[in-house]
């Protein structure tokens, strides 16, 4: 599985640290908890930040109602659905709630379902993003470097599929439903880049 808190570190600039027990809970899946690390260690250095809270938004603990067998973790952006995880569950299914009478398994794995949803979050974080009509065969064409990190991986709705792909250590591109987003915080790499794929 791939290392989070060591991949954000890179991009967003923290101190990769160990793991404290800041967000430690016997009810709350370690996946979760994971992400809440990261996003504390980010406040550090930024703390006016929006990271999990761009495209959808993860529900920090505060927010958590841990009563019941399940809890809500995940809100899409307009509220049109939720995602919900198993209580006291190292690394639960995922449901997925339309808020309209479909509820459903979309994950057997919170872990990599996380990852995805983080990634995704990453893209839309960085200072400078732009969309592109390349296809992943035909950006690796140009940047012999770039290594892929995590792909044909399902998110929400199963049948569209996220890839990524990262660049130096600075550019993330991500691959979805036949369009690619790059982003980055280093604008001269932003600027290459965009030249590069004119």
């Amino acid at each position: 599985m791939l290392n989070l808190k060591q991949t954000f570190s890179s991009f967003l600039g923290f101190e990769s640290t160990e793991k404290t027990q800041q967000f430690y809970n016997n009810s709350i899946p370690l996946p979760i908890t994971d992400l809440y690390e990261i996003k504390a260690l980010y406040d550090e250095i930024a703390p006016n930040n929006r990271l999990f809270d761009i495209q959808d938004s993860l529900c920090f603990p505060q927010k958590l109602d841990l009563s019941g067998e399940f809890f809500t973790f995940l809100i899409e952006n307009q509220g049109n659905w939720i995602c919900q995880a198993s209580t006291n569950h190292l690394n639960s299914s995922v449901i997925f709630d339309d808020r309209c009478g479909t509820r459903e398994v979309i994950s057997n794995s919170l872990d990599s379902f996380l990852t995805t949803y983080a990634l995704q979050e990453l893209t839309f974080c960085l200072d400078y993003l732009s969309d592109l009509h390349w296809k992943p065969n035909e950006i690796k064409k140009i940047f012999a470097n770039i290594e892929e990190i995590w792909v044909n991986k399902s998110y929400v709705y199963p049948d569209s599929e996220h890839s990524y792909f990262i660049l130096d250590n600075e550019v993330i591109f991500m691959y979805v439903n036949g369009d690619t987003f790059f982003s980055t915080s280093n604008l001269e790499k932003f600027k290459w880049i965009e030249s590069k794929l004119k």
